[in-house]
């Protein structure tokens, strides 16, 4: 037959570990409600870091492609920078992805 010191020990034991599990379930409340901004925060800044890289490079590959209309003497310098635009707005938002994780890996 079980003694009133192990039921109270029981007892007590119980309450503390549904004390730590609320402490527990709190605490990742207020991580969430931290943790929630910083990534959408850092989700813009990607977001605008792509925009300008890609709208940069947009840019010079239509003005590269309305300078081919200058003339055929440019036609072939400026049809070989398109194609080093392009890939270059190609190749960096993938840099800027792979490095995603690593601290000031968005930010220049």
């Amino acid at each position: 037959m079980p003694s009133c010191r192990s039921s109270s020990a029981a007892k007590a034991l119980s309450t503390d570990y549904a004390e730590r599990a609320r402490e527990a379930t709190d605490l990742r409340i207020r991580n969430a409600r931290i943790e929630h901004p910083a990534i959408v925060s850092e989700r813009q800044h990607i977001a605008r870091d792509l925009h300008h890289v890609v709208g940069h490079s947009l840019t010079a590959v239509v003005v590269r492609a309305q300078l081919i209309g200058a003339g055929p003497s440019r036609a072939e310098e400026e049809a070989a920078e398109i194609v080093r635009s392009a890939c270059d707005a190609l190749t960096h938002p993938r840099h800027r992805r792979d490095g995603f994780g690593e601290p000031g890996s968005f930010h220049s």
